[in-house]
């Protein structure tokens, strides 16, 4: 793959400075910078004489960093005509590139500088967007002047990633986690402050055995539980990468939804109505990871059930509630029936004080209606509503019902009918097949009257 323009490429160095972190991008603060106007066929000896001429330095120990536009967080090595050649396949036009030496500060990660030996540098993290208006000056690729963009090279506050703080997660054989998910834990994390992806070779409780997902990369790892005991123990650690320009730029980091959870626990605590879409954004601004919409609301919920246990589990609460209800709300009916299996099938509510001022001060109508529920568990939510002198509508009873037929809606109109004695009350309704046999069954046929806006809504149709 050749650049639009590969006759014609500029490559923007910079020296003299540092490299920043910005949200999601690199920027360089202070220092100098020089165009070097090459071909595709440069060669990384030709491209040291180009820059070492105009920046009037000596090419002794220079080294050398630069950005792709698929990753313009990630710094690459360039030592080689490979490299070269990758500088100008994956940019279009133009690339950033960052010059370490004797005479100029530190500016590689320290994740990078581990992987590559021969770049003895310090760390700092990731690269900055180019602006669309940078190449204003250019003029036939060579630029007339750097001005503007150095004026652009600002102080950034935000600080390096917060998964860097992993970084020595794990560190040797004979490392001990109370548990396997422990273990499973802390190898996740330890990947995002390294920037790697690793895949399973073996995930038991008593045995994990895992290696770089990059083929031909050395780096593995292998844990197995002591004796008879659930604590794992790191029998054998290879932490050697061996990745080249090109993994950097196509691999990218392991967004789990169990992962996520992990990291964002007391986030999630301290801001239990965190959005997914603020979600994401918090995952790239503090680890530079890029999460989907579905995976943000999974580690959500991970963590809501981390804190407030299993939400089936809620279903076993039903018998306290309704008698705790009868307790506090004197009058309230509140029933509830299981299948064979214990399973919930219907819960009927209806609280004390709504069935007295109904009795008392409400006109005998009451509309009943239904709506399928969206929630994991499904079902139905029914709903009893009456009308007061104002004609303003007031609650009465509700139920959370398994199915909209005719026996969950017998079921509930026979507690509705329970509740309101003797009095007689005309039923509104939309027609739905099941209410118009159990409504004339439990309240009597001339009793029941329609919707006016459903039926104009079904003559419609």
């Amino acid at each position: 793959m050749e650049a639009p323009n590969a006759g014609n490429f500029l490559c923007i160095c910079h020296f003299g400075g540092e490299v920043v972190t910005l949200i999601d991008s690199l920027n360089y603060k202070g220092g100098q910078a020089v165009g070097v106007s090459i071909t595709k066929d440069t060669t990384f000896a030709e491209f040291i004489q180009i820059f070492c001429a105009q920046a009037m330095m000596h090419s002794t120990e220079l080294s050398f960093m630069y950005t792709t536009k698929y990753l313009p967080t990630q710094l690459l090595p360039l030592n080689t005509d490979c490299g070269m050649r990758d500088l100008v396949s994956f940019n279009d036009n133009y690339a950033y590139v960052y010059v370490h030496g004797e005479r100029v500060q530190n500016i590689m990660p320290t994740h990078i500088s581990e992987q590559m030996s021969r770049c003895e540098m310090d760390s700092i993290a990731s690269v900055s967007t180019p602006s669309e208006h940078l190449f204003e000056h250019l003029t036939n690729g060579v630029p007339t002047s750097t001005i503007g963009y150095m004026s652009r090279c600002v102080v950034n506050q935000s600080g390096p990633l917060e998964s860097t703080v992993w970084g020595n997660a794990l560190h040797s054989t004979g490392q001990t986690f109370a548990i396997a998910e422990e273990f499973r834990k802390i190898l996740y994390k330890f990947s995002l402050a390294h920037n790697f992806r690793y895949k399973w070779k073996r995930n038991a409780p008593n045995a994990l055995s895992t290696y770089c997902a990059v083929e031909g990369c050395p780096w593995q790892i292998k844990a197995r539980a002591i004796r008879s005991t659930p604590i794992v123990r790191v029998t054998t650690f290879n932490n050697v990468h061996s990745h080249t320009a090109h993994d950097l730029i196509t691999m990218a980091l392991m967004s789990k939804a169990k992962g996520i959870a992990a990291i964002l626990k007391d986030k999630l605590r301290q801001d239990p109505d965190l959005t997914p879409p603020k979600i994401r954004s918090e995952v790239k601004r503090k680890y530079g990871m890029n999460v989907s919409y579905k995976q943000a609301w999974r580690a959500k919920e991970k963590t809501k059930m981390n804190f407030c246990g299993d939400v089936s589990h809620t279903y076993k609460l039903l018998p306290w509630l309704c008698n705790s209800l009868k307790d506090s709300n004197p009058g309230t009916i509140a029933e509830w029936t299981c299948d064979a299996d214990l399973n919930f099938k219907q819960l009927f509510i209806a609280y004390g004080c709504s069935v007295n001022e109904f009795l008392l001060g409400c006109r005998p109508i009451i509309a009943v209606n239904s709506s399928f529920l969206s929630a994991p568990y499904r079902g139905a939510l029914y709903s009893a509503t009456a009308f007061n002198a104002d004609d303003e509508m007031y609650p009465l009873a509700f139920g959370i019902l398994s199915y909209e037929n005719y026996e969950d809606w017998l079921w509930f109109l026979q507690h509705l009918k329970g509740l309101i004695g003797s009095l007689k009350v005309t039923i509104i309704s939309d027609r739905h097949n099941a209410l118009l046999e159990s409504v004339g069954e439990v309240f009597g046929i001339q009793n029941h009257s329609h919707c006016f806006t459903h039926l104009k809504e079904n003559f419609g149709k």
